[in-house]
C-alpha cells in the first residue's frame, strides 16, 4: 500500500537541480536554507537526484508518475504535482523520448501533453523551468529562484 500524504503540492526536483535541504530548528530564521518552509504553501519536496541519472526524460515523468500512483490523498484530495528543471528542452526531450518508445512498440505509460502539463491517466504534472546556468551556477541562486517561482505559480493560480 502507498504511502500517505497531506499536503497541498509535491515538487520533484530534476537531476540537474540542486537538492533542496531538510529541515532543521533554524530553517524558519535562515533565509539560506532552502527546505519546504521557503514555500508560501504546504508542499512536500523531493529531489530525485541520483535515481534517476541516466534515464531520459520521458522516463524521469514516468518515475515521478509511479510515485504518484503509489500515493495515497487523505479524503481524496489530490494535490498538485510539479517537477522543477533546468532543461530548457525538458518536455521536448520527453516528446522524442516518448515517440520513440511509441514507434517501438515498447510497453511503455501512456501520456500527453498540453503547454507546461504532461498529463497521465487523472494525474498531471507541471513543468517548472528555472533558467539559470545549467552547470557550475550557484546552489543557493538556483534554488532561491525555484523558490521564488514556485511561489509565484501558486499564488497565480
Amino acid at each position: 500500500m502507498g504511502e500517505e500524504r497531506n499536503s497541498e503540492a509535491v515538487v520533484y526536483f530534476d537531476a540537474n537541480m540542486p537538492k533542496p535541504d531538510r529541515c532543521s530548528k533554524q530553517c524558519l530564521d535562515n533565509d539560506l536554507i532552502f527546505c519546504c518552509h521557503r514555500l508560501s504553501f504546504n508542499a512536500e519536496v523531493i529531489s530525485l537526484g541520483h535515481s534517476i541519472v541516466g534515464l531520459d526524460d520521458f522516463m524521469v515523468v514516468d518515475r515521478c508518475f509511479e510515485k504518484i500512483e503509489k500515493s495515497e490523498w487523505p479524503s481524496g484530495k489530490v494535490p498538485r504535482f510539479f517537477i522543477v528543471t533546468k532543461d530548457a528542452n525538458f518536455i521536448a526531450d520527453v516528446i522524442k523520448a516518448y515517440t520513440s518508445y511509441i514507434r517501438a512498440s515498447a510497453p511503455i505509460r501512456r501520456i500527453s501533453f498540453k503547454d507546461n502539463l504532461i498529463y497521465s491517466g487523472k494525474f498531471f504534472l507541471s513543468v517548472v523551468y528555472i533558467k539559470q546556468k545549467k552547470y557550475g551556477s550557484n546552489r543557493i541562486d538556483n534554488l532561491r529562484s525555484a523558490f521564488q517561482k514556485l511561489n509565484q505559480l501558486w499564488m497565480s493560480r
